[in-house]
């Protein structure tokens, strides 16, 4: 079986530790309704070839279900990061799993703020992704990490444009589908209906 981290390589991937925060986001392609957490089973092989979670430890469907809300909640914020409007919901559910992990901060041996979570298994887990992501806030690393503004994609990549506007995974790609559907609207408000044959 192929390794699950090799799923897609990233396009525009973000640097560590960035790039777990990324990898979990595009664990699913809504673009091809793809999903790589279908199951307990599947979502404990991800945290534990991340080393997040211990291997033989069991999930259940709600540790599933958090996983997913996890997961779209940083989709959410990421897209917040592309559009400038912020989602209400994204930072209600994220807070939610940031007090389910019980995080902690404090400084680490090197002097440095570290946010580490007070439990363990499936929420521990969850806890280091959303301490990755706070560090970011802080560091202010996390305003590069964004969601495609594609609709039907949403894909997260990290934008290395100087001037930190990007707003498409690929711009040939949504970049070119986004603008076509913007000449359509625009074509259809100017044309007007089409009219049919003269009788």
């Amino acid at each position: 079986m192929a390794d699950e981290a090799r799923y897609e390589v990233a396009k525009k991937p973000a640097p560590p530790p960035l790039a777990l925060v990324q990898d979990y986001v595009n664990t699913t392609k809504l673009l091809y309704r793809q999903e790589r957490l279908a199951s307990p089973d599947l979502l404990r092989r991800w945290l534990s070839a991340r080393r997040l979670l211990e291997r033989d430890h069991a999930l259940t469907v709600d540790d599933l279900r958090d996983a997913v809300d996890l997961r779209e909640s940083l989709r959410g914020l990421m897209l917040a990061n592309t559009t400038g409007r912020p989602n209400a919901q994204a930072v209600e559910v994220f807070n939610r799993i940031v007090g389910d992990a019980g995080l902690r901060a404090h400084l680490g041996p090197d002097a440095r703020p570290a946010i580490e979570p007070c439990t363990s298994g499936a929420r521990g887990g969850f806890g280091m992704i959303a301490s990755t992501v706070l560090l970011a806030m802080i560091d202010g690393s996390w305003q590069r990490l964004k969601a495609c503004a594609n609709a039907d994609c949403q894909w997260s990549f990290y934008d290395r444009s100087p001037s930190g506007s990007g707003t498409w995974c690929e711009m040939a790609v949504c970049g070119s589908r986004a603008k076509m559907r913007a000449y359509r609207q625009r074509r259809s408000t100017v044309d007007g209906p089409t009219a049919g044959p003269a009788s």
